[in-house]
């Protein structure tokens, strides 16, 4: 899964979490920490410990195993899907564009132009 706003990823959360209750299974929860370009990526003006701090709260809402991964990375790189291995499915929680596709959704379709199986979770 890629965290992204609070009830996407909370959406995505519950749909991991139905769709892995019968399966031994752990959820990766990948949190993008976004650093600006003008600031150097090895240190952030937002702590890591400030993401992890906000998804761990956000994922003990839910009952299930989890594992969280922070990828530090600039605005606009997706690069992160390293960390994802090729053999799971991305969830990817978010709001559906009316007119145009919205963020989440073109997540999905970079992860899904990347090899990766990704779903794209509405809320």
């Amino acid at each position: 899964m890629v965290a992204t706003t609070d009830q996407g990823t909370l959406a995505a959360l519950n749909a991991a979490r139905s769709f892995s209750s019968d399966l031994s299974s752990t959820i990766t929860l990948v949190v993008p920490h976004i650093v600006p370009y003008p600031q150097a990526i090895d240190q952030p003006l937002v702590p890591v410990s400030f993401s992890i701090a906000r998804f761990a709260k956000l994922s003990a809402e839910i009952d299930a195993e989890l594992s969280l991964t922070i990828c530090v990375c600039r605005p606009g790189d997706f690069r992160f899907d390293a960390v994802l291995p090729l053999d799971v499915v991305v969830l990817v929680g978010g709001t559906r564009g009316r007119l145009r596709r919205t963020r989440e959704q073109r997540l999905v379709d970079r992860l899904t132009a990347r090899g990766r199986r990704a779903l794209f979770v509405d809320y």
